[in-house]
């Protein structure tokens, strides 16, 4: 549940601040299957590099405030805390007029590890090809 929350906003904020006609992808990284990376990359305006330090600060919505877009400025404030309580660590890359990629980043066993002694979560044991690796089932 917390993951696709923290999903869904980031998914919401890339539309939400997207421009018209423009796209939202949604991807992820197995590094050796150690670690598991998720993108939500935009192609909106970007954010200068002087705010991505303001970013998850509650409250904040870079200047947002008076403009036509709704919000109060805490989701991503909620998406990081509920990212580090699943072990796990949020960030940006971003580049102004071309746009931005969200990542989640998650060490694999850390996380279900952790998913598993804080929830009812079952946790399957998958094969990839040699290689082990296990995924959250609902």
């Amino acid at each position: 549940m917390k993951i696709k929350q923290v999903l869904l906003n980031l998914i919401s904020n890339a539309i939400k601040y997207n421009k018209k006609g423009g796209h939202v992808r949604v991807y992820y990284s197995l590094k050796k299957n150690v670690s598991l990376r998720i993108n939500v990359e935009d192609s909106g305006a970007g954010i200068a590099e002087h705010d991505l330090d303001k970013l998850f600060l509650p409250f904040n919505r870079l200047g947002e405030v008076m403009g036509t877009i709704e919000g109060t400025g805490i989701g991503l404030v909620i998406s990081k805390k509920l990212t580090e309580i699943m072990g796990g660590t949020i960030g940006l890359e971003s580049q102004t007029g071309i746009g931005s990629t969200f990542w989640l980043q998650f060490e694999l066993l850390s996380w279900v590890k952790t998913l598993s002694n804080n929830s009812k979560t079952d946790v399957k044991k998958i094969t990839d090809g040699n290689k082990n690796a296990r995924i959250l089932e609902e």
